[in-house]
């Protein structure tokens, strides 16, 4: 996971982004990640993009801990 301003990249397995990508923004429209306006899906690789110019670390460090708690 890498972010830089209001951007966040996210890799996974192979055929698995566009998964990712779809909880993420059900999971904003839902707003329980307001801070999240959409994301884009390739393969192996998403871009987060946050509402906030400076917010894609405060978006990688919410996305570690959820990857690390049984709440996904």
């Amino acid at each position: 996971m890498k972010s830089s301003g209001n951007l966040t990249v996210l890799r996974t397995p192979p055929g698995g982004a566009q998964l990712l990508a779809s909880a993420l923004d059900r999971a904003s429209r839902a707003g329980t990640i307001p801070q999240i306006i959409g994301t884009i899906a390739g393969d192996d690789t998403v871009l987060v993009v946050s509402s906030e110019s400076d917010g894609a670390a405060q978006n990688a460090q919410l996305l570690l801990s959820l990857a690390q708690s049984e709440q996904i």
